[in-house]
């Protein structure tokens, strides 16, 4: 979330998206088709709307936020980027920026230490108690995530999406890092694919 604040300006989101979308329409009622037709369905009817759309007016912002950029007000920022979230964005990056930015300058320090040698990866000695007592066991796995013998993993584009819910496979791991290039428009588009997909 903090790659979308930029950096040395406090609370403000940066915005090169272009494009429009169009609201929703539920994919439940393609309820007699098969899978990967009531998926397309859904989808293609978005894409094929979204030509009817305009662009809206600004983005609703909490106090001393800004989201700035060409195509900022784009039906589909607007879906993702609501008063909520960026309050939410907003309350993330003023309780924690400062502790990121000192976490990250350390980071730099850890490696030039590395990079000499005179420093060694490890655990720390604080948590070993943690790390050796018998009695500490993290939570089981959520019901979804017990079978993941067969796992895809790929971007969040529409496509990508469309297939990975489509392909049988016991879990599809949405990438939104190394598989997908970060830009604005992959960022929000592919929040949006997923909010569709999972209602």
């Amino acid at each position: 979330m903090s790659a979308l604040l930029e950096n040395g300006t406090p609370d403000t989101l940066l915005s090169v998206y272009q494009g429009a979308s169009i609201t929703w329409q539920p994919a439940d009622i393609y309820t007699n088709v098969p899978p990967v037709a009531k998926y397309r369905t859904a989808f293609d009817t978005r894409l094929h709307n979204q030509r009817k759309l305009s662009t809206m007016s600004s983005i609703q912002t909490p106090p001393g936020v800004q989201v700035r950029g060409k195509g900022h007000t784009s039906q589909a920022a607007q879906s993702i980027l609501t008063p909520e979230a960026l309050e939410f964005l907003a309350r993330l990056h003023r309780t924690f920026n400062k502790t990121r930015l000192t976490l990250l300058a350390a980071r730099q320090e850890l490696q030039k230490d590395l990079d000499s040698g005179k420093a060694k990866l490890g655990f720390y000695k604080e948590t070993e108690a943690i790390r050796t007592a018998p009695s500490w066991r993290c939570a089981p796995a959520a019901p979804g995530l017990e079978d993941r013998r067969v796992e895809i993993t790929g971007p969040t584009d529409r496509k990508m999406v469309i297939n990975a819910l489509n392909s049988g496979a016991k879990t599809f791991m949405a990438d939104f890092e190394d598989s997908n290039a970060p830009t604005w428009s992959n960022m929000v588009n592919g929040q949006l694919n997923l909010y569709d997909a999972v209602r």
